[in-house]
């Protein structure tokens, strides 16, 4: 019975593969077989290189400004926003921070009212009227 389905199907007689060799050539079916079998790779994104980092903070507590002093050091750039601080505690923050600016060479900068940038020395500055500053 299975030898009736089989020639039903197709799956007769080996003499088929026969005929295949002596049309096609045995070299040229042990030239397929031989072939390795190629497989896709997955294509890898290339990895983006953050060139500078700028930090937005918002803050009303002065332990923020030593974390501040963290970005800067390690190269970021921070906006920070003490627009809902008091005005004494924001005092303390600035002279802070700005000290730790002065001694990594960079510099501090009122951009808004109660919003400063405080960056490295590498990054420079266009203000509109006063040309190019260097940080």
């Amino acid at each position: 019975m299975l030898e009736k389905i089989k020639a039903f199907m197709g799956y007769g007689d080996e003499d088929d593969y026969e005929e295949y060799d002596e049309y096609y050539g045995e070299e040229d079916n042990r030239a397929l077989q031989a072939r390795p079998i190629q497989r896709e790779t997955p294509v890898q994104e290339p990895k983006r290189e953050i060139a500078h980092q700028v930090v937005v903070m918002k803050s009303n507590q002065f332990d923020d400004s030593s974390v501040v002093v963290d970005h800067l050091r390690e190269g970021h750039t921070v906006v920070l926003n003490l627009q809902h601080t008091p005005v004494d505690l924001s005092r303390r923050m600035i002279d802070f921070i700005s000290g730790a600016a002065y001694a990594r060479d960079g510099h501090i900068s009122q951009i808004a009212a109660g919003t400063f940038l405080i960056a490295p020395y590498n990054v420079d500055l266009e203000e509109e009227g006063k040309g190019r500053r260097y940080f």
